[in-house]
C-alpha cells in the first residue's frame, strides 16, 4: 500500500497537480483525512502487497485501539498499558485461517475468487474484551457482484483488523475462530 502523507497546513499549491497522484479518503470514525500515493504518478495503481514492510506495520499500528467501550488510545500506549503483545495469539495460524477456503467465498467474503491476508506479530494484541486481535492488509478479488460493491475482476486491498478466539471445538477453523472483522481503511484498487 502507498505511504501515508500527513499535511498540517490549510494551503497546498498547486492542488490540482498534487491531487492527480494521490488518493484521498475520509475516515469518519477517527475524523482523519487519509491521503495515499497511487503509485508512479499519473494515476497508476500501486503494486499489490506481497509482504508487510516497516511502513505498512507502522501504518497498521497508527490506528487507535479501543481501550474500553468508546475510549481509544494509541497502539503503543495500549501495549504498555496491557504489558505487551498477546503471546498466546498466533499470527501465522490466523493468516492460515483467513487464507483458507473457509473464508474465500465463504461466510465473510461470498463470491470472492481470491482472498489473501498479510499480517505481522507486531500488529497483534488482546483487546479489552479478551479477544485476540490482528491487523493486516487484506486483498480480495470478486468474480461478480459482491457485498463490498467492488468492481468484479479487479484486485483491491484494505487495512483490516480481525478479532477472534480459540475454538477447540471447531476443527474447521484450525483452532481459531474469527468473531469480528473491522475495516481500518477504505478499499484501494492495486496492480496485480
Amino acid at each position: 500500500m502507498g505511504d501515508t502523507l500527513i499535511i498540517s497546513t490549510n494551503k497546498i499549491d498547486p492542488p490540482r497537480q498534487l491531487l492527480k497522484c494521490l488518493k484521498v479518503d475520509w475516515d469518519g470514525a477517527t475524523r482523519t483525512v487519509n491521503i495515499w500515493t497511487t503509485g508512479g504518478g499519473k494515476g497508476e495503481l500501486s503494486p499489490k502487497t506481497t509482504a508487510l514492510t516497516e511502513a505498512d506495520i507502522q501504518r497498521l499500528r497508527s490506528y487507535p485501539i479501543e481501550r474500553k467501550m468508546n475510549d481509544y488510545m494509541s497502539f503503543d500506549d495500549y501495549l504498555k498499558f496491557n504489558n505487551g503483545f498477546d503471546a498466546n495469539f498466533d499470527v501465522h495460524e490466523t493468516t492460515k485461517v483467513l487464507n483458507s477456503n473457509q473464508y474465500r467465498g465463504g461466510e465473510f467474503y461470498p463470491g470472492a475468487e481470491y482472498v489473501r491476508f498479510y499480517a505481522d506479530p507486531r500488529t497483534v494484541y488482546k483487546d479489552f474484551r479478551g479477544y485476540g486481535a490482528v491487523r493486516g492488509v487484506l486483498q480480495i478479488k470478486y468474480k461478480g457482484s459482491n457485498p463490498e460493491g467492488l468492481e468484479p475482476g479487479k484486485l483491491y486491498e484494505r487495512d483490516m483488523e480481525y478479532l477472534g478466539s480459540l475454538s477447540a471445538l471447531d476443527p474447521q477453523t484450525i483452532g481459531w475462530r474469527i468473531d469480528f472483522r473491522i475495516p481500518l481503511s477504505n478499499w484501494k484498487e492495486v496492480k496485480e
